[in-house]
């Protein structure tokens, strides 16, 4: 720039010189976003490593080196000093955060800006159903109603929403038929009727299965003992049904030889002998051996004349 000096005399004459001014630069400017909110969805089953955003900052202070850094990131996210690039650096789950809100810095030593960077995750059926035990198990008696509960398995799946809903089914050890099971509840109830002397224990297999695509499941055992109850009318067999007693002699076994048939497991059946009343008599089956005279031992079954005075 050129400057014009006059001095006072008739006539005025001047002089010229040239004057240079230089700006000096300061940092007086903070960095600045490309946007002040960014925003990424990615599904929890990312893998570590993988980039999600790339972000920039400027600086009018042309001179200025930026560097980047993050804030509560959880050891979930990082990002580049240099380069800007947030990356994933932790396992996400849905299940445990949904989303995560972090502030994305740019520094140029001096000043700083910042950003709001937007996580949201996106859920997946990443968990499958899990039995609360390896086997269930318990007694059913074969006199059971059919239509009754007989044990309730539960299995939870971790998943929230329609991937966490679970059902239920038998999926083997049920070709008898003699059970059902809610798929909703998973209460196992009695289909048919049961038998003990026909099978005495059924292992189940039940498997629980979630509403993904595909389905995740689980599965256990269920044990179900059938117990014994006394059901069974038992056959008797005598080789001889009329004998003559002798009037104060020893006892008559008139259960010797006796053949006692009962279908009723061993817990069950036990042969015991006593009178009773033929069909018609009028006699009741506790006076019948009053009238006879006649006393029957209930085990051995054996019979005496207990009246010396009567034949």
């Amino acid at each position: 720039r050129s400057s014009d000096l006059l001095d006072g005399g008739m006539p005025a004459r001047s002089g010229e010189a040239m004057v240079t001014v230089s700006v000096l630069n300061e940092n007086d400017n903070s960095p600045v976003f490309q946007q002040t909110t960014y925003i990424v969805r990615v599904p929890e089953s990312v893998t570590m490593g993988t980039l999600l955003q790339n972000v920039t900052a400027t600086d009018e202070d042309e001179i200025d080196i930026i560097t980047y850094s993050l804030s509560r990131a959880a050891g979930l996210f990082t990002i580049h000093s240099s380069r800007g690039e947030i990356r994933v650096s932790g396992l996400l789950d849905f299940e445990m955060d949904r989303r995560h809100d972090l502030t994305i810095f740019a520094s140029d030593g001096v000043n700083t800006g910042s950003a709001i960077f937007v996580v949201e995750v996106i859920n997946e059926n990443d968990n499958a159903p899990i039995f609360d035990a390896e086997v269930y198990s318990t007694n059913v008696s074969e006199s059971r109603m059919v239509g009754t509960g007989l044990i309730t398995v539960r299995a939870v799946d971790a998943d929230v929403g329609s991937y966490g809903n679970v059902t239920y089914q038998i999926i083997a050890g049920n070709d008898m038929g003699h059970f059902e099971i809610d798929r909703w509840s998973g209460e196992i109830r009695l289909k048919t009727s049961l038998n003990f002397e026909a099978k005495r224990m059924f292992r189940l297999t039940v498997s629980a299965e979630d509403s993904g695509n595909p389905p995740k499941s689980d599965t256990a055992a269920v044990v179900l003992r059938v117990t014994n109850e006394n059901d069974i009318v038992p056959e008797i067999t005598l080789p001889k049904t009329e004998f003559e007693f002798v009037e104060n002699g020893a006892p008559l076994p008139i259960g010797a030889g006796a053949t006692v048939v009962d279908a009723d497991g061993d817990d069950i059946v036990r042969a015991v002998f006593h009178l009773v009343a033929p069909p018609n008599d009028t006699a009741t089956d506790q006076n019948i051996g009053e009238r006879l005279w006649v006393n029957v031992s209930g085990v051995a079954g054996l019979a005496v004349v207990y009246s010396p005075s009567r034949h």
